[in-house]
């Protein structure tokens, strides 16, 4: 499942380091152990202005992993939040407002 969610800054533009440890802790969170039956195959963290855009490819572990694009959604979301969060970051986003979308990823042969 591709996840697309873009979220409003508060301020111009969040500093290139901030964005920087952003995508590492959301990245992190994905690590064996964290997220047992789901995991991250591509992200992609761009912003433009006040907007942060995060692009994200999950791939559930097992056929009953992962079964809806609302569960794809939830799981980012929470990892995105909880990370801006563990930053200190939260405040400076408006996560209220995001914008989301899912759709299935790019089936791959084995």
């Amino acid at each position: 499942m591709t996840v697309e969610m873009i979220y409003l800054a508060g301020r111009d533009r969040l500093p290139e380091d901030a964005m920087a440890a952003l995508q590492s802790v959301v990245a992190a969170s994905f690590a064996p152990g964290k997220n047992a039956d789901v995991t991250l195959v591509d992200l992609a963290v761009d912003r433009r202005d006040s907007v942060v855009e995060f692009r994200a490819t999950l791939r559930g572990n097992r056929p009953s992993d992962l079964t809806s694009p609302v569960d794809a959604v939830t799981r980012i979301d929470t990892v995105i939040c909880r990370s801006l969060m563990r930053l200190g970051l939260l405040e400076e986003f408006d996560v209220a407002s995001r914008s989301l979308k899912a759709v299935p990823a790019e089936p791959t042969l084995p």
